[in-house]
């Protein structure tokens, strides 16, 4: 999997935009009863990610923390709908709507069928202090950090 980095200006500010390029990721089938599946395989869906950015009244509030969303694909793959179920603010809520609103899956298939699903996932964000840093991790990212760095604490950095 490759992964490539841009800045972009918005608004006075510099936004980081990930996107993941997954030419060689195979292709992700569900069970024929999915309708809501587990956040490993809604992400093994996505096929560019757009992270949310730390807004700035956050950053000045001193919010930080776990962000949990539900979002709804089409039969395409296409986002239909962004429901915020968790957010430590509401400006980091309308962050987290807004990237996901933007993500781009591979349309959900049924496992050994070519027919299309709706279904639904959580993706669950984490809103932190990295090196002094106000950062916007995945899970995965997440999860990564605190094998490599000890655990990942709300709003703190994590311990070396």
């Amino acid at each position: 999997m490759a992964s490539s980095l841009r800045l972009t200006l918005v608004a006075g500010s510099i936004v980081l935009v990930s996107t993941l390029l997954l030419t060689s990721r195979a292709k992700v089938t569900l069970p024929t009863d999915a309708s809501e599946v587990s956040p490993e395989l809604f992400a093994g869906l996505a096929t560019a990610v757009v992270m949310p950015i730390y807004p700035q009244e956050s950053i000045r509030n001193g919010s930080s923390g776990v962000a949990v969303a539900l979002v709804a694909l089409d039969s395409a793959g296409r986002v239909r709908w962004v429901e915020v179920l968790e957010a430590p603010d509401a400006a980091i809520g309308n962050s987290v709507r807004s990237a996901l609103a933007q993500w781009v899956f591979q349309p959900p298939r049924v496992e050994d069928s070519n027919t299309s699903l709706e279904v639904r996932g959580r993706v669950i964000l984490y809103f932190v202090v990295d090196d002094g840093k106000r950062v916007v991790l995945t899970a995965e990212q997440a999860g990564a950090r605190r094998a490599a760095n000890g655990r990942l604490r709300r709003g703190t950095s994590p311990s070396r």
